[in-house]
């Protein structure tokens, strides 16, 4: 959505300055020498870095959607009228979606949420209005989730989306494998100190290879942000 252009641009920045790390290292590489110390933990503060960036810049698309979810179910909650459906098709689907994944399906509030975003006539003006109230309490709950959130890997993608109605599970396979692979380098990186023990080699990081892949990962977030487009626009 338009919305997250700028902060994508910014975290596309970001990344591409990051690179300023690596210079030497690439330079050292292409010449097929070997990496001395200090250019083998620039390299892995590079991808610890850019962890960083793309964890905080996942992290702020998930409280976006959260935010856009929020409004929706305002919008649609003041439709709200006892024997007629809500008008707004659209923004209707959207938080069916949403509602489904997110209010436990054990919850009777679930039912006459869904109800109203299927378009049936409301039944129970107090019932309907309770039950988007309770749909407010649950997104304020996932808000809380999601700023303790601590990770990349696949089942964090999940647990930010897909709970929320926005599948990544089927739709971005690539991309969950990139911030799986990130997040396995990271970790990797993050908790190996200098010395680079010959036993140790398959930790040796090549500048070269850490830029192609924080390169190819940039490309898949903008293809993630672009997804975003299938959700209701706010006027």
């Amino acid at each position: 959505m338009d919305a997250l252009v700028r902060p994508l641009e910014k975290y596309q920045r970001r990344l591409k300055s990051l690179e300023h790390l690596i210079e030497g290292g690439v330079g050292i590489s292409k010449r097929g020498e070997p990496l001395p110390e200090k250019e083998l933990d620039k390299t892995k503060a590079f991808v610890i870095l850019a962890y960083a960036e793309t964890e905080d810049f996942i992290e702020g698309c998930s409280l976006y959607l959260i935010a856009t979810i929020e409004e929706l179910s305002v919008r649609i909650k003041g439709e709200l009228k006892k024997g007629k459906p809500v008008s707004n098709k659209q923004f209707a689907g959207t938080l069916k979606g949403c509602f489904g994944k997110l209010v436990p399906s054990q919850d009777r509030r679930r039912k006459d949420l869904l109800d109203v975003c299927a378009m049936k006539p409301v039944v129970d003006i107090n019932a309907a209005n309770q039950a988007f109230a309770f749909a407010r309490a649950c997104l304020a709950a996932k808000r809380n989730e999601v700023g303790k959130n601590n990770g990349l890997n696949k089942a964090d993608l999940s647990k930010l989306f897909d709970k929320l109605g926005f599948d990544t599970e089927e739709n971005f396979v690539n991309l969950r494998n990139d911030l799986d692979l990130l997040t396995t380098k990271r970790s990797g990186f993050a908790h190996t100190g200098a010395g680079y023990l010959v036993s140790a080699a398959q930790l040796l990081p090549d500048p070269i290879a850490e830029r192609n892949f924080v390169q190819q990962l940039s490309r898949g977030i903008e293809e993630f942000v672009t997804a975003f487009s299938v959700l209701p626009v706010l006027e």
